[in-house]
């Protein structure tokens, strides 16, 4: 899994968010490896500051949904809290009408305390689990202020 972007902003006044951008592939541990929200998917955010945000999304947190002609894409959203609703967002890709195989992946969450958040700093690293397979991404080139760390 490859993690273009990520932005964990600290809690002030609201608690702190995360957000994270990439490209998920399939297919690269044989023909079981497709994302199948059947079983759930796991999403776990963490970084070296100490943050380690885990959110369980069951098969009825998930649905499948088509944009245009290309089907296949997925989300997942709860509601932990107010300020707390995660979003796991899957767009299948496609080459001139044919699915690659792979997902644009789009994550967000929030419900960071100011503990979690006191000390920002990269890398960040994705793990999102299902169906017996484990897909992990990293994106090491960080900066930080006190109130924001942004990798790339």
């Amino acid at each position: 899994m490859d993690i273009s972007r990520a932005l964990v902003r600290a809690a002030g006044s609201k608690p702190g968010t995360i957000r994270v951008r990439g490209h998920v592939p399939t297919g690269v541990h044989g023909d079981v490896d497709v994302l199948n929200t059947g079983a759930g998917l796991t999403v776990t955010l963490a970084t070296d500051s100490g943050i380690c945000k885990t959110v369980e999304f069951t098969a009825g947190h998930c649905r499948t949904w088509n944009k245009g002609p290309a089907p296949g894409n997925v989300v997942c959203h709860r509601r932990l809290s107010g300020y707390d609703r995660p979003q796991l967002r899957l767009t299948a890709l496609y080459n001139e009408g044919v699915a690659t195989g792979g997902y644009r992946l789009r994550f967000r969450a929030g419900g960071l305390s100011p503990d979690e958040t006191a000390d920002l700093a990269g890398p960040v690293r994705l793990t999102i689990a299902g169906g017996g397979i484990a897909r992990v991404g990293e994106v090491t080139g960080c900066t930080a202020t006190p109130r924001v760390l942004k990798c790339r």
